[in-house]
């Protein structure tokens, strides 16, 4: 599952090494340019929707399953959520996961000296993003983006910094186990 699927880029590359893929934005002409790049790359286990993140209505999906994921990828779309309800986007992300699924979260990083996009967040908020869900942070670490023809056009040396978190969903605790007792 990609949130903010953009240009469909990462939805191609991920139909590749996954069984269904589903990307959702709220751009029209995002989804349109995804269905596009989808269709070049003859994708059939791919699904593109048109919605708000935050207020999912969860339409059909191709491959018949849940709207819970092993795998949600998320590229500087969580920051833009997280200024209209950082609850309600850090609940959603957690119900998209299922239980042991994983999150990739990139963002920006608040120790990028220009401001310049994505916008920038220091590890603590990084870190504290999922409090008060079943997501728990496995890793965090700064890197730089790859260069796109936006960050070409900026004149800097060298791509702007981000954060790179990977996220769990814990599973639920089983009363019958014998770690319960």
């Amino acid at each position: 599952h990609t949130v903010g699927c953009g240009c469909g880029e990462n939805l191609v590359y991920l139909q590749d090494h996954c069984s269904f893929v589903l990307g959702v934005d709220i751009v029209p002409l995002a989804v349109a340019e995804s269905s596009a790049a989808l269709a070049r790359a003859e994708a059939t286990n791919v699904q593109v929707c048109c919605q708000d993140i935050l207020a999912l209505t969860q339409p059909t999906l191709i491959d018949g399953g849940p709207w819970r994921f092993d795998f949600v990828l998320d590229i500087q779309t969580f920051h833009c959520l997280r200024r209209v309800d950082a609850a309600r986007a850090a609940a959603v992300y957690a119900e998209l996961c299922r239980p042991g699924g994983a999150l990739l979260l990139l963002t920006g990083n608040a120790d990028e000296p220009e401001e310049r996009g994505p916008e920038r967040l220091s590890e603590a908020e990084v870190r504290a993003a999922f409090d008060g869900t079943a997501l728990h942070c496995e890793s965090c670490t700064a890197f730089r983006f790859e260069w796109t023809d936006t960050y070409r056009r900026q004149p800097f040396k060298q791509p702007p910094l981000g954060w790179r978190s990977v996220w769990r969903k814990r599973a639920p605790r089983n009363l019958d186990s014998e770690d319960a007792l």
